[in-house]
Parts: structure tokens; C-alpha cells; sequence
């Protein structure tokens, strides 16, 4: 079993803490990467990016923090993302709409042995699409895929649960996630076939996923890795909360 955080170290942190200290290139210094929460009190009710969601330096002694944008977690209600209340979400609302339209009678099953297969297909099929575009680092989706291999292998230790979307006898997409404590549930990798990407099954497996983690009160669905069109499609969804990081350096 994997030790959950408790509610006094944060309730959004993913499994894996707060980030080891280990050597630089530079002798006598060394890095860490130092994540801090930072609590809203209101939901962002704007749209699109309204500008940066405020953040506030952590004490670190004498070391020098420098904020990392692209590693800061996007923690969100599960109950937007499962609901998708209001006019908000109107434009989830309705890409999920359109995917039941195109594809009716589809299906979003839990996982399990044989989902655990289908997930892993639409993981290679993300994979073989995304070496054919050349559009992404090669080296970087394969270890993603590599990732998602290994936490499926290990699903029952990693207290590993998901959805994988169905759609005329064959998987589309799929999302994985796991605990990170009794609150918190953490989204670890989220995939779709192209062609169904094309017609919103991210939404609609994303929406299946989250009705699925009702015992959870928020999801962290983790970074935008700097990447544009990633950040767009996580604040279209409303986060509720930023976990800020750092990079913090100390000279020995």
C-alpha cells in the first residue's frame, strides 16, 4: 500500500513529497524543488487566463526560491469537473454532449484486468500518434508511456482506479488516477485516440472519471509541463487552487 498524505502536510499534494535534495552539475550546490499551496478562498469565476493566480515565496533560510510556472499543480472541486455546473461550464457541458451525439450508446467502464488492457492500447495508440506528428519529444513519450505501463502493472499497490471510454467495441480514451489522502485524489495520466479526441472524449472521460472519485472532494490533475495548449485546457476547467513550486538552491 502507498502511505497517503496526512491533512497537516496538504490535502492537494500528489504521492511523492515535497522533492529530494541531490547533487548539481556545480559542486557544493544542490536543488530542490519546493512546492507550496496556495489556498483561494473564492473560485476563479473568470474565463480563459485572467493573468497569474497570486503566489507567495516560501520561507526557505537562506536559500533563493525561483518560482517553476510549468511544475505548478492544478487542483480543482470534484464536483465541477463531475457536474460541470452552471454557465462556467457550459462549453464542457456541450463537448460532452457532442461526443454522446457522435457516438451514442458509448461507455465509460471502470478499471479493472480487462480495462487495464484497453487502457493500455489507447496509450500506445496516443503514442504512435504522437511519434508520427513529430510534434512532441519522442524520448519524453515513451518514458510517459513507459509510465503508464508500470503503474498498471502495479495498479493494486499504487491503489491505482480510472475510466476507460468505450465507443463501437473498441477503447477511445482513458484516465488513471490514485489517492493521495482521504480528501485529495490525484490525475495521473489522461489519453485519447486522435479521431475521438476530435469529437471531445477527453471531456467526456475526464466527466466519467470524476463522477467515479465521489468519496474525493478535489482532484490535483498535476502540471502543464510549460506547455501552451496544456495550460489552456486545464484553466478551462476552473481550478479551484494552484499548488505553487519553486526551484530552491543553497550553497553548502
Amino acid at each position: 500500500m502507498v502511505p497517503r498524505r496526512t491533512m497537516a502536510e496538504s490535502p492537494f499534494l500528489p504521492v511523492g513529497g515535497m522533492g529530494r535534495w541531490k547533487r548539481s552539475g556545480t559542486a557544493g550546490v544542490s536543488t530542490t524543488t519546493h512546492r507550496q499551496q496556495v489556498v483561494q478562498e473564492t473560485r476563479r469565476e473568470t474565463t480563459g487566463n485572467s493573468g497569474p493566480i497570486p503566489w507567495h515565496a516560501p520561507r526557505l533560510g537562506e536559500r533563493d526560491a525561483v518560482p517553476t510556472p510549468g511544475d505548478d499543480d492544478y487542483v480543482y472541486a470534484r464536483t465541477d469537473l463531475a457536474d460541470l455546473p452552471g454557465h462556467r461550464f457550459v462549453r464542457k457541458r456541450n463537448a460532452v454532449s457532442q461526443f454522446s451525439r457522435r457516438h451514442p450508446g458509448f461507455r465509460v467502464l471502470p478499471l479493472d484486468d480487462a480495462t487495464a488492457t484497453d487502457a493500455l492500447a489507447v496509450a500506445r495508440g496516443w503514442l504512435d500518434f504522437a511519434l508520427a506528428e513529430g510534434k512532441d519529444d519522442a524520448e519524453g513519450v515513451r518514458y510517459e508511456l513507459a509510465a503508464i505501463t508500470l503503474a498498471l502493472e502495479n495498479r493494486a499497490a499504487l491503489e491505482l482506479t480510472g475510466k476507460v471510454l468505450h465507443t463501437g467495441g473498441r477503447p477511445a480514451a482513458m484516465a488513471l488516477a490514485s489517492p493521495v489522502n482521504d480528501e485529495t485524489a490525484d490525475v495521473h495520466f489522461e489519453k485519447a485516440l486522435p479521431e475521438f479526441a476530435r469529437d471531445h472524449a477527453y471531456a467526456a472521460v475526464n466527466q466519467g472519471l470524476a463522477a467515479m472519485l465521489s468519496p474525493f472532494a478535489w482532484l490535483n490533475r498535476e502540471e502543464d509541463l510549460g506547455d501552451e495548449g496544456l495550460r489552456k485546457a486545464k484553466l478551462s476547467y476552473r481550478p479551484a487552487a494552484m499548488i505553487r513550486r519553486f526551484r530552491a538552491t543553497q550553497v553548502r
